[in-house]
């Protein structure tokens, strides 16, 4: 269902690539692909099919990976890409989200992914509550499932990037030595007018 979507879109990219409205098109058929995107999660998640919400979600990140990671693949994304991110974006991976956790998927790699594109979004628009609750919801999931560490580092790095730039500390899932090791190396990495260098000597 989602690669046949995939395919259709591909070749309608080229229909249109000459056009003089190419670009209003291309936006909304990406505004159509989102769409499709989440009916098929709540179609998927009416039938009782894990699977293929996880599919779903999966589909959705892909499609969108490059607003949210860097060529290096980390969670540093150029703000223009986030500038530019259609405002269907943040609803539709809030309604893939609650999806996942309705259908009690296993998938915690999956879910801190989508959690990850909430906080960046959020970080963006300077909304650092917001920022807290997703990267919570994907630390929370990875903590209870015993997941790998890894999974929930861009969710550190996100919220103590955030609580910096808002003049606060620590980061979301701090507790554990582990994450606030991951805190302390995000907030050596952030540039001079939020963290200053004697601070980062002593931290």
């Amino acid at each position: 269902m989602f690669a046949g979507l995939i395919i259709f879109f591909i070749s309608a990219y080229g229909r249109v690539y000459n056009d003089n409205n190419a670009g209003e098109k291309i936006i909304n058929m990406k505004r159509d692909v989102i769409s499709c995107f989440v009916n098929g999660c709540r179609l998927a998640l009416s039938l009782k099919q894990p699977q293929l919400v996880e599919n779903a979600a999966v589909y959705l990140w892909n499609f969108h990976l490059h607003i949210f990671r860097d060529h290096a693949g980390c969670s540093s994304p150029a703000k223009v890409r986030l500038a530019r991110m259609l405002p269907e974006l943040v609803p539709a991976f809030e309604t893939v989200l609650a999806a996942l956790q309705e259908a009690g998927s296993k998938d915690i790699a999956l879910m801190c992914k989508i959690c990850e594109g909430l906080s960046l979004s959020y970080e963006h628009s300077k909304a650092a509550a917001k920022v807290d609750e997703y990267c919570k919801i994907g630390v929370d999931a990875c903590t209870l499932a015993g997941g790998k560490p890894l999974w929930v580092r861009p969710l550190v790095y996100i919220s103590a990037r955030s609580r910096r730039s808002s003049n606060g500390k620590g980061a979301v899932g701090d507790n554990d030595p582990l994450r606030e090791c991951m805190a302390l190396v995000a907030v050596l990495t952030l540039p001079e007018e939020v963290v200053s260098t004697s601070e980062k000597a002593s931290t």
